[in-house]
């Protein structure tokens, strides 16, 4: 028996891709396309038009999951002053993000740290539920022993990052 996710939407996740935004060159200093440190694509501005600007490679995935505005823990934390800045809490169940190939044998999610939320669909009527420009995954973990053999849930923890160009 399996722990049931509540209301699951189909949640659209950009991954940046590394490898290939590493290897674009944009434009002034000597630098390369993706910073290591930061974990994101390296903005440039464009001298024709002064523009912010920023070249990514990305994979785009959609995975099953609960949609939880983390209100509770947010009030856990704000008597204490030390006030957390996760917006938005996804829920996923193993066995689906293993059936769509989105877990690695060791027991991680594909999905990782820097990936963008960017919506969420209803299964049922197709209707776009919700859109993030801003969204980025700044944490996951695994939750829930649930009911049967390990366990059975990952909890991706958003916050508001950087707008992507």
């Amino acid at each position: 028996m399996r722990v049931r996710l509540l209301n699951p939407v189909l949640v659209t996740i950009k991954s940046i891709n590394p490898t290939t935004t590493r290897a674009e060159d944009p434009p002034g200093a000597d630098t390369e396309g993706y910073d290591d440190d930061f974990r994101e694509p390296v903005a440039y501005y464009d001298p024709a038009d002064s523009e912010r600007k920023v070249t990514t490679q990305t994979t785009t995935r959609q995975i099953l999951a609960q949609v939880e505005v983390d209100r509770e823990h947010l009030a856990r934390y704000e008597p204490t002053g030390d006030f957390p800045e996760f917006d938005v809490v996804l829920v996923a169940h193993i066995r689906d993000l293993t059936r769509r190939g989105y877990m690695n044998a060791d027991g991680s999610p594909v999905i990782q740290v820097g990936d963008r939320p960017t919506q969420a669909v209803s299964r049922k009527s197709g209707k776009v539920q919700a859109t993030w420009a801003d969204l980025v995954i700044d944490e996951w973990r695994h939750a829930s022993w649930g009911l049967g053999d390990g366990r059975d849930l990952i909890l991706f923890l958003c916050k508001k990052g950087q707008e992507p160009s």
